[in-house]
């Protein structure tokens, strides 16, 4: 495997596994601004979480006081006829792992899903409300948070919403990209939840890590939610991105049963925030404030390259 490190002379050593994801790439871009972490990413290719013997090695090398466990399986559709490799790898790894972590006294930190929630009600959703997956996918990440919080580490959880950014495969990407060769696109309207940057996110697990490096938390305070504040539908989210991008193209609301997805979708997934932000003493910033600032980051690239 091949660590790559930003420093030589820091203090705390942060591990991310997913380096190439939305949120380690992120991570990746932002590590400038945390001078007191010595960063290493390892990408899927150089750490299979599925692999016992990678992931020890990985963490009995680096010697981490964090890891930031961002890989995972992600396709959510597709994970009804995966059940597989996505419960392996969202779940049954990410607990071995959680496991190594307790080993080698790492605290762990695991990102985890609005999808563990199914809510029709109009209401947000607070870290305490019971969990009542339904999908593969959603199944997968509440059993890994179970997992991880029961393997004896130092770990916390981290849950959040409708994640995109200006790297990786996400809706604002595909939106701008269907836009190119489509005078029309149709959206879903009435599945509900907060649009996420990625990068406010990884800015925000930075600033958890350098308050728990100082205070251990409370064990009332294993689970975390996160998001960007406001709540919109898919159709909102994809009107909103084309007015700041100046695209002329007709956006057609539609209904979750007329998109026919494979898998199931949270009618209503809008994260209660108070905890964190009461935490850190910072308030989350607005999904369309997120948009602007992703959206000036993804139109500085050629529309080739979107």
């Amino acid at each position: 495997m091949a660590f790559i490190s930003s420093s030589l002379t820091m203090v705390a050593r942060i591990l991310i596994n997913g380096a190439n994801g939305q949120l380690g790439k992120e991570l990746r871009s932002i590590q400038y601004a945390f001078p007191n972490f010595e960063f290493y990413f390892l990408s899927k290719t150089e750490w299979n979480i599925a692999d016992d013997h990678q992931s020890t090695y990985a963490i009995k090398s680096i010697r981490p006081n964090f890891l930031i466990h961002a890989a995972a399986y992600t396709k959510v559709d597709d994970a009804e006829h995966e059940m597989d490799q996505c419960m392996e790898l969202n779940a049954y790894a990410s607990g071995r792992i959680a496991h190594i972590c307790q080993e080698y006294k790492v605290r762990m930190i695991y990102l985890s899903s609005d999808y563990v929630f199914h809510q029709h009600e109009p209401h947000l959703i607070p870290e305490s409300q019971a969990k009542n997956p339904v999908g593969i996918y959603a199944k997968s990440k509440s059993l890994g948070e179970d997992l991880v919080l029961q393997s004896g580490a130092e770990s916390l959880i981290i849950r959040t919403s409708w994640l995109y950014s200006s790297e990786g495969n996400n809706f604002v990407k595909t939106m701008l990209r269907l836009s190119k060769s489509m005078h029309s696109i149709r959206v879903v309207n009435d599945q509900l939840g907060s649009p996420t940057y990625a990068r406010d996110l990884a800015e925000t697990i930075l600033h958890l890590i350098t308050k728990w490096q100082s205070q251990s938390l409370l064990p009332e305070y294993p689970v975390f939610h996160f998001s960007n504040s406001g709540i919109c539908s898919w159709y909102d989210f994809a009107k909103e991105i084309f007015q700041i991008a100046q695209i002329d193209v007709c956006v057609l609301p539609i209904s979750t049963q007329e998109f026919g997805a494979k898998a199931p979708r949270p009618p209503f997934s809008g994260l209660d925030c108070t905890k964190i932000e009461n935490f850190l003493d910072m308030p989350c910033d607005s999904w369309r404030s997120g948009l602007h600032r992703c959206l000036d980051q993804l139109l500085k690239f050629s529309k080739e390259e979107l």
